[in-house]
């Protein structure tokens, strides 16, 4: 027989999966508008130099710390709009991008698994125009990886820590699905 506690933690554990799977459902969707999967990694000692700047040791999963992620993504997303599109994807927010934030615990380096869709016009050119975005964002480390999108088993990588809604996993401020807004 189950204690009152195990039950808690049994509609717990299946609120945490209901959201995980919502979230994936919601990815899926959207499968047909991405056409890349990128990793964009943050590099530690920028990260270090940053908050040693203010003479504390503020955690690289902090809320403070989260902000400064969300603000190098909100960066290299307009700089990405801008290189592919020029001016008008600033105002027209073309780019397809929805980012997961990820490594922010466990003396993991921070970085972003991006699921991101651009016209069949952009793919030539589509890694450089990605590294030369990223190399000048706050926080910004040297791996990036620009890969074709195949398959749902990429919604499924990058949805693997979205099991808590009070957690980023999903960068909801910086996910665009591509239309004006």
């Amino acid at each position: 027989m189950n204690t009152a506690l195990e039950k808690e933690l049994d509609g717990y554990e299946e609120k945490r999966n209901a959201y995980k799977q919502n979230n994936f459902e919601w990815l899926k969707t959207n499968e047909h508008l991405y056409t890349h999967a990128l990793t964009l990694t943050f590099k530690p000692s920028k990260i270090y130099a940053y908050t040693s700047a203010f003479n504390s040791s503020v955690p690289m999963g902090s809320s403070r710390m989260i902000e400064g992620y969300q603000e190098s993504m909100r960066l290299f997303i307009r700089k990405m709009n801008k290189s592919l599109y020029g001016s008008s994807g600033v105002r027209q927010k073309k780019l397809v991008i929805v980012p997961a934030l990820e490594g922010l615990f466990g003396g993991k380096v921070p970085h972003y698994h991006c699921c991101l869709g651009v016209d069949d016009d952009k793919f030539a050119s589509l890694t450089d125009s990605v590294k030369e975005a990223w190399k000048d964002v706050p926080f910004a480390g040297y791996e990036v990886k620009v890969e074709p999108y195949r398959d749902s088993g990429w919604l499924t990588y990058i949805n693997k820590f979205s099991n808590n809604p009070n957690a980023i996993t999903i960068d909801w401020d910086n996910t665009n699905l591509g239309v004006k807004s």
